[in-house]
Protein backbone atom coordinates (compact mmCIF):
# COMPACT_ATOMS: atom_id res chain seq x y z
CA UNK A 1 0.00 0.00 0.00
CA UNK A 2 1.14 3.50 -0.66
CA UNK A 3 2.02 6.03 2.04
CA UNK A 4 1.88 9.75 1.35
CA UNK A 5 4.99 11.74 2.20
CA UNK A 6 4.52 15.44 2.51
CA UNK A 7 6.97 18.06 1.38
CA UNK A 8 7.04 21.79 2.00
CA UNK A 9 4.81 23.71 -0.35
CA UNK A 10 2.94 21.31 -2.55
CA UNK A 11 -0.58 20.84 -3.76
CA UNK A 12 -2.76 17.79 -3.90
CA UNK A 13 -5.21 18.43 -6.70
CA UNK A 14 -8.37 16.42 -6.91
CA UNK A 15 -9.78 16.51 -10.40
CA UNK A 16 -12.77 14.19 -10.04
CA UNK A 17 -14.03 14.19 -13.61
CA UNK A 18 -17.24 12.21 -13.34
CA UNK A 19 -18.57 13.45 -16.66
CA UNK A 20 -20.38 11.45 -19.29
CA UNK A 21 -18.37 13.27 -21.94
CA UNK A 22 -15.24 11.25 -21.05
CA UNK A 23 -17.04 7.96 -20.41
CA UNK A 24 -17.43 5.29 -23.05
CA UNK A 25 -21.04 4.81 -21.93
CA UNK A 26 -23.50 6.30 -19.46
CA UNK A 27 -23.98 3.21 -17.31
CA UNK A 28 -24.10 3.97 -13.61
CA UNK A 29 -21.47 1.25 -13.22
CA UNK A 30 -19.00 3.48 -15.06
CA UNK A 31 -18.98 5.71 -11.97
CA UNK A 32 -16.22 4.50 -9.65
CA UNK A 33 -18.32 5.55 -6.67
CA UNK A 34 -20.88 2.86 -7.58
CA UNK A 35 -18.50 -0.09 -7.36
CA UNK A 36 -20.45 -1.56 -4.41
CA UNK A 37 -23.74 -1.79 -6.34
CA UNK A 38 -24.88 -5.36 -6.95
CA UNK A 39 -25.59 -4.69 -10.62
CA UNK A 40 -21.95 -3.67 -11.06
CA UNK A 41 -20.46 -6.93 -9.77
CA UNK A 42 -19.11 -7.83 -13.22
CA UNK A 43 -17.26 -4.52 -13.60
CA UNK A 44 -13.62 -4.14 -12.59
CA UNK A 45 -12.58 -1.20 -10.40
CA UNK A 46 -8.86 -0.44 -10.05
CA UNK A 47 -6.90 2.42 -8.50
CA UNK A 48 -3.65 3.15 -10.35
CA UNK A 49 -1.06 5.52 -8.91
CA UNK A 50 0.94 6.90 -11.85
CA UNK A 51 3.86 9.32 -11.90
CA UNK A 52 5.18 11.89 -14.36
CA UNK A 53 7.90 14.56 -14.45
CA UNK A 54 7.79 18.20 -15.47
CA UNK A 55 10.33 20.17 -17.50
CA UNK A 56 12.48 20.72 -14.40
CA UNK A 57 12.48 16.97 -13.63
CA UNK A 58 10.23 17.25 -10.56
CA UNK A 59 8.01 14.21 -10.07
CA UNK A 60 4.22 14.60 -9.79
CA UNK A 61 1.52 11.98 -9.30
CA UNK A 62 -1.85 11.21 -10.88
CA UNK A 63 -4.20 8.64 -9.36
CA UNK A 64 -6.51 7.04 -11.91
CA UNK A 65 -9.77 5.43 -10.75
CA UNK A 66 -10.19 3.06 -13.68
CA UNK A 67 -13.39 1.15 -14.50
CA UNK A 68 -13.64 -1.75 -16.96
CA UNK A 69 -16.92 -3.19 -18.24
CA UNK A 70 -17.66 -6.97 -18.22
CA UNK A 71 -15.96 -7.25 -21.64
CA UNK A 72 -12.73 -5.76 -20.27
CA UNK A 73 -13.08 -2.37 -21.99
CA UNK A 74 -12.06 0.74 -20.02
CA UNK A 75 -15.22 2.84 -19.73
CA UNK A 76 -14.09 5.57 -17.31
CA UNK A 77 -10.93 6.97 -15.76
CA UNK A 78 -11.50 9.45 -12.95
CA UNK A 79 -8.30 11.28 -11.94
CA UNK A 80 -6.73 12.96 -8.90
CA UNK A 81 -3.46 14.90 -8.99
CA UNK A 82 -0.75 15.44 -6.40
CA UNK A 83 1.52 18.29 -7.52
CA UNK A 84 4.83 19.24 -5.90
CA UNK A 85 5.52 22.88 -6.65
CA UNK A 86 7.96 24.23 -4.02
CA UNK A 87 7.95 27.98 -3.37
CA UNK A 88 5.67 28.47 -6.40
CA UNK A 89 2.80 27.28 -4.20
CA UNK A 90 3.16 30.50 -2.23
CA UNK A 91 4.25 32.98 -4.90
CA UNK A 92 2.04 31.83 -7.79
CA UNK A 93 -0.23 28.90 -6.86
CA UNK A 94 -2.48 29.17 -9.91
CA UNK A 95 0.53 29.17 -12.21
CA UNK A 96 1.98 26.16 -10.38
CA UNK A 97 -1.22 24.21 -11.02
CA UNK A 98 -1.26 25.23 -14.67
CA UNK A 99 2.38 24.20 -15.15
CA UNK A 100 1.86 20.78 -13.58
CA UNK A 101 -1.21 20.05 -15.68
CA UNK A 102 0.70 21.05 -18.81
CA UNK A 103 3.45 18.61 -17.80
CA UNK A 104 0.72 16.00 -17.41
CA UNK A 105 -0.36 16.72 -20.99
CA UNK A 106 3.23 16.47 -22.28
CA UNK A 107 3.61 13.10 -20.55
CA UNK A 108 0.33 11.97 -22.08
CA UNK A 109 1.46 12.92 -25.59
CA UNK A 110 4.78 11.10 -25.01
CA UNK A 111 2.95 8.11 -23.46
CA UNK A 112 5.53 8.01 -20.67
CA UNK A 113 3.62 7.61 -17.39
CA UNK A 114 5.23 5.18 -14.97
CA UNK A 115 4.40 3.25 -11.81
CA UNK A 116 6.39 1.91 -8.88
CA UNK A 117 5.90 -1.77 -8.11
CA UNK A 118 6.67 -3.46 -4.78
CA UNK A 119 8.93 -6.44 -5.40
CA UNK A 120 9.38 -9.41 -3.06
CA UNK A 121 13.01 -10.48 -3.38
CA UNK A 122 12.21 -13.87 -1.83
CA UNK A 123 9.28 -14.81 -4.06
CA UNK A 124 10.52 -12.74 -7.04
CA UNK A 125 7.06 -11.23 -7.45
CA UNK A 126 6.30 -7.59 -8.27
CA UNK A 127 2.93 -5.98 -7.57
CA UNK A 128 1.33 -2.64 -8.25
CA UNK A 129 -2.13 -1.45 -7.19
CA UNK A 130 -3.98 -3.74 -9.60
CA UNK A 131 -1.85 -6.77 -10.47
CA UNK A 132 1.23 -8.91 -9.77
CA UNK A 133 3.73 -10.46 -12.13
CA UNK A 134 6.89 -12.57 -11.93
CA UNK A 135 10.18 -10.67 -11.68
CA UNK A 136 12.78 -12.25 -13.98
CA UNK A 137 15.79 -10.37 -12.68
CA UNK A 138 15.30 -7.20 -14.68
CA UNK A 139 13.64 -8.36 -17.91
CA UNK A 140 10.29 -6.83 -16.99
CA UNK A 141 11.47 -3.82 -15.03
CA UNK A 142 13.13 -0.49 -15.66
CA UNK A 143 14.68 0.68 -12.38
CA UNK A 144 14.32 0.73 -8.62
CA UNK A 145 14.41 3.15 -5.74
CA UNK A 146 14.17 2.93 -1.97
CA UNK A 147 10.86 4.73 -1.59
CA UNK A 148 8.52 5.74 -4.39
CA UNK A 149 7.04 8.66 -2.42
CA UNK A 150 10.29 9.92 -0.99
CA UNK A 151 12.05 12.97 -2.41
CA UNK A 152 12.10 11.71 -5.98
CA UNK A 153 12.58 15.08 -7.62
CA UNK A 154 15.56 13.96 -9.70
CA UNK A 155 16.31 10.94 -11.79
CA UNK A 156 19.36 10.35 -9.59
CA UNK A 157 17.04 8.72 -7.06
CA UNK A 158 16.46 5.83 -9.46
CA UNK A 159 19.13 3.12 -9.93
CA UNK A 160 19.51 0.09 -12.24
CA UNK A 161 17.25 -2.82 -11.40
CA UNK A 162 19.92 -5.49 -11.72
CA UNK A 163 21.65 -4.41 -8.49
CA UNK A 164 18.52 -3.93 -6.37
CA UNK A 165 16.17 -6.85 -5.75
CA UNK A 166 13.23 -6.50 -3.39
CA UNK A 167 12.78 -2.75 -3.71
CA UNK A 168 10.51 -0.39 -5.62
CA UNK A 169 10.52 -1.14 -9.35
CA UNK A 170 9.87 1.65 -11.85
CA UNK A 171 7.89 0.46 -14.86
CA UNK A 172 6.21 2.38 -17.68
CA UNK A 173 2.46 1.93 -18.23
CA UNK A 174 0.72 2.66 -21.56
CA UNK A 175 -2.05 5.26 -21.47
CA UNK A 176 -4.39 2.68 -23.03
CA UNK A 177 -3.86 0.36 -20.05
CA UNK A 178 -4.35 3.21 -17.58
CA UNK A 179 -7.54 4.42 -19.26
CA UNK A 180 -6.17 7.94 -19.74
CA UNK A 181 -6.68 7.56 -23.49
CA UNK A 182 -10.30 8.53 -22.79
CA UNK A 183 -8.95 12.10 -22.51
CA UNK A 184 -7.39 12.01 -25.97
CA UNK A 185 -9.44 14.79 -27.56
CA UNK A 186 -8.94 17.13 -24.62
CA UNK A 187 -5.17 16.51 -24.51
CA UNK A 188 -4.64 16.98 -28.22
CA UNK A 189 -6.90 20.01 -28.66
CA UNK A 190 -5.75 22.12 -25.67
CA UNK A 191 -3.60 25.00 -26.89
CA UNK A 192 -2.14 26.23 -23.58
CA UNK A 193 -2.09 25.61 -19.83
CA UNK A 194 -5.15 27.68 -18.96
CA UNK A 195 -7.24 26.17 -21.73
CA UNK A 196 -6.35 22.67 -20.56
CA UNK A 197 -7.27 23.49 -16.97
CA UNK A 198 -10.56 25.09 -18.02
CA UNK A 199 -11.41 22.13 -20.26
CA UNK A 200 -10.80 19.74 -17.40
CA UNK A 201 -13.13 21.85 -15.26
CA UNK A 202 -15.79 21.93 -17.99
CA UNK A 203 -15.75 18.13 -18.28
CA UNK A 204 -16.70 17.87 -14.62
CA UNK A 205 -20.37 17.59 -13.72
CA UNK A 206 -20.93 15.75 -10.46
CA UNK A 207 -17.91 16.47 -8.25
CA UNK A 208 -15.94 19.51 -7.15
CA UNK A 209 -12.19 19.76 -7.56
CA UNK A 210 -10.46 20.02 -4.22
CA UNK A 211 -6.87 21.12 -3.65
CA UNK A 212 -4.92 20.38 -0.49
CA UNK A 213 -2.31 23.07 0.19
CA UNK A 214 0.71 22.40 2.40
CA UNK A 215 2.47 25.68 3.31
CA UNK A 216 6.09 26.25 4.24
CA UNK A 217 5.11 26.56 7.90
CA UNK A 218 3.64 23.07 7.93
CA UNK A 219 0.00 24.13 7.87
CA UNK A 220 -2.63 22.62 5.58
CA UNK A 221 -5.67 24.12 3.86
CA UNK A 222 -8.25 22.89 1.37
CA UNK A 223 -9.48 24.97 -1.54
CA UNK A 224 -11.92 24.24 -4.36
CA UNK A 225 -10.71 24.88 -7.90
CA UNK A 226 -13.06 26.13 -10.63
CA UNK A 227 -10.43 25.83 -13.35
CA UNK A 228 -9.12 29.35 -12.84
CA UNK A 229 -9.14 30.22 -9.11
CA UNK A 230 -8.85 28.01 -6.04
CA UNK A 231 -11.00 29.31 -3.15
CA UNK A 232 -9.90 28.33 0.35
CA UNK A 233 -12.35 26.48 2.62
CA UNK A 234 -12.30 27.56 6.28
CA UNK A 235 -10.75 25.09 8.71
CA UNK A 236 -7.65 23.00 9.07
CA UNK A 237 -6.14 19.64 8.21
CA UNK A 238 -3.36 17.77 10.02
CA UNK A 239 -1.53 15.08 8.07
CA UNK A 240 1.27 12.58 8.64
CA UNK A 241 2.13 9.15 7.27
CA UNK A 242 0.10 7.52 10.08
CA UNK A 243 -2.91 9.84 10.61
CA UNK A 244 -5.04 12.56 9.05
CA UNK A 245 -7.54 14.89 10.74
CA UNK A 246 -9.79 17.47 9.10
CA UNK A 247 -12.23 20.03 10.51
CA UNK A 248 -13.72 22.20 7.77
CA UNK A 249 -16.70 24.55 7.39
CA UNK A 250 -18.34 26.36 4.48
CA UNK A 251 -21.65 27.76 3.19
CA UNK A 252 -21.91 25.73 -0.04
CA UNK A 253 -24.64 23.36 1.10
CA UNK A 254 -25.18 19.66 1.65
CA UNK A 255 -24.20 18.32 -1.80
CA UNK A 256 -20.86 20.13 -1.68
CA UNK A 257 -20.33 18.92 1.89
CA UNK A 258 -20.96 15.32 0.87
CA UNK A 259 -18.53 15.60 -2.05
CA UNK A 260 -15.87 17.11 0.21
CA UNK A 261 -16.28 14.40 2.85
CA UNK A 262 -16.21 11.62 0.26
CA UNK A 263 -13.09 13.02 -1.37
CA UNK A 264 -11.21 13.37 1.91
CA UNK A 265 -12.26 9.89 3.01
CA UNK A 266 -11.35 8.23 -0.28
CA UNK A 267 -8.09 10.10 -0.65
CA UNK A 268 -6.71 9.22 2.77
CA UNK A 269 -7.99 5.65 2.78
CA UNK A 270 -6.76 4.90 -0.75
CA UNK A 271 -3.51 6.84 -0.68
CA UNK A 272 -2.44 6.51 2.94
CA UNK A 273 -3.91 3.12 3.90
CA UNK A 274 -5.82 4.72 6.78
CA UNK A 275 -9.22 3.93 8.25
CA UNK A 276 -11.39 7.05 8.50
CA UNK A 277 -14.46 8.10 10.44
CA UNK A 278 -16.37 11.30 9.76
CA UNK A 279 -19.17 13.57 10.92
CA UNK A 280 -21.16 15.99 8.75
CA UNK A 281 -23.81 18.60 9.47
CA UNK A 282 -25.66 21.42 7.67
CA UNK A 283 -28.21 23.99 8.88
CA UNK A 284 -31.11 25.61 7.03
CA UNK A 285 -28.85 28.45 5.87
CA UNK A 286 -26.57 25.93 4.09
CA UNK A 287 -23.79 26.41 6.61
CA UNK A 288 -22.03 23.04 6.85
CA UNK A 289 -19.17 21.29 8.60
CA UNK A 290 -17.26 18.09 7.94
CA UNK A 291 -14.96 16.47 10.49
CA UNK A 292 -12.72 13.59 9.49
CA UNK A 293 -10.41 11.46 11.63
CA UNK A 294 -8.17 8.80 10.04
CA UNK A 295 -5.76 6.37 11.71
Amino acid sequence: MRHLRYFSNFFIICLCLLSNSVWANTSECSNFQNESLSQCANYQYNVLNLHFRDSTNIEHDVTVYRVKDPQGNVVSADVDFRVRCGDACLSNPEGAIDDALWAFRATYLADSFYVYRDCDSTLEICCDESSCYENHGGDDVIATQEDSLGDSSTLGDVTPASSNRGKKILDFIPIVDSGLNLYDRLMNDSKNEKELREELANEQETSSKFVLINTSGGGNQVCVDDGQVCTVIDGNISISSSFANADLSHSHGFKFNLELAEWLNQWFEEQNSLICSQRMSCDHAHNCTVTLSCR
